[in-house]
């Protein structure tokens, strides 16, 4: 079984509850907050939650105000697509796909790539920011939230075994990758803050 298919299943597991977490651990509001701080076009946006989950990201964007003149949900977890299909409901028009990144075929369509908490799963990070950024229309935005190191991220570790980037580290992927200009923002309090860092690049 590849990795991704093992971690798939396990996402499927977990499934029923994600949400429920999500919300206790406030990342709706941190993916909030960081949406404040990004410039965005003010027009219908052509948009991806890459490995969406149960649909946190996208959601915090909807609850944010952002209009979608398409909104792709992409995630290997038939369950968590599921899920993330219900956040989002009528409130955008939706597509699904049950599939990963390396294998969603899009390119330069998109001018808006959320992503949140993937590529320290991935055995070669630069190779899927760079598949990203390859589905970026011209001047597209890729947000990203990441795992930085922190004693909680330890405990994610135990259950996950994801990796840690501290945020120098993940410039310079993004740099490897072909994003030319990178910010950080850093989550302003609670789990988000402790264990995880956005990131907006172009």
């Amino acid at each position: 079984m590849s990795d991704i298919s093992h971690l798939s299943r396990r996402y499927d597991r977990a499934a029923n509850r994600w949400q429920a977490k999500m919300d206790r651990f406030g990342f709706g509001p941190a993916y909030r907050h960081m949406l404040g701080q990004v410039a965005l076009p003010a027009r219908p946006l052509v948009a991806l939650d890459a490995d969406t989950g149960c649909g946190t990201f996208a959601g915090a964007a909807l609850d944010f105000g952002l209009s979608f003149a398409q909104l792709d949900l992409l995630d290997p977890s038939a369950r968590m697509l599921a899920h993330a299909s219900e956040m989002v409901g009528a409130r955008a028009p939706l597509r699904c796909f049950a599939t990963d990144i390396a294998s969603h075929e899009p390119a330069a369509c998109y001018d808006l790539i959320l992503c949140a908490h993937v590529v320290e799963h991935c055995a070669d990070p630069v190779a899927t920011l760079a598949q990203l950024r390859a589905m970026l229309a011209p001047g597209g935005t890729l947000l990203l939230a990441v795992s930085k190191p922190h004693w909680c991220s330890l405990i994610v570790f135990l259950r996950w075994r994801h990796r840690c980037f501290e945020p120098a580290e993940m410039r310079g992927l993004l740099a490897r990758a072909g994003f030319g200009t990178t910010r950080g923002y850093p989550f302003p309090s609670g789990v988000p803050s402790r264990v995880s860092h956005g990131y907006c690049a172009n």
